[in-house]
């Protein structure tokens, strides 16, 4: 698949799929194949205004559950220790 096709893809599937699913916002992630990352498929999403999520492309772990949960233990890690009910209420 070159970058051409893949960006092809994300214009006839992703915002059809994102309504299917109920998705008013989401973040695309993907890994760092080079025609994920090329300059087409970046400028493409830069101009429909999709925010892709970061990715080490060092990472050999794809599983984005995995990636979610270090990115919430990131960021709670900032408030400190919480009770289970206070924990809830920041995540929220």
């Amino acid at each position: 698949m070159t970058a051409a096709v893949y960006k092809q893809l994300l214009a006839n599937n992703l915002k059809q799929s994102t309504r299917e699913m109920g998705l008013e916002k989401f973040i695309l992630m993907q890994d760092n194949d080079p025609k994920h990352t090329s300059r087409l498929v970046s400028n493409w999403l830069d101009e429909k205004d999709i925010q892709v999520l970061d990715w080490n492309p060092q990472t050999p772990n794809l599983n984005s559950i995995e990636a979610v949960r270090v990115l919430v233990k990131c960021k709670l890690t900032q408030f400190g220790k919480f009770k289970k009910d206070k924990l809830k209420e920041e995540i929220k």
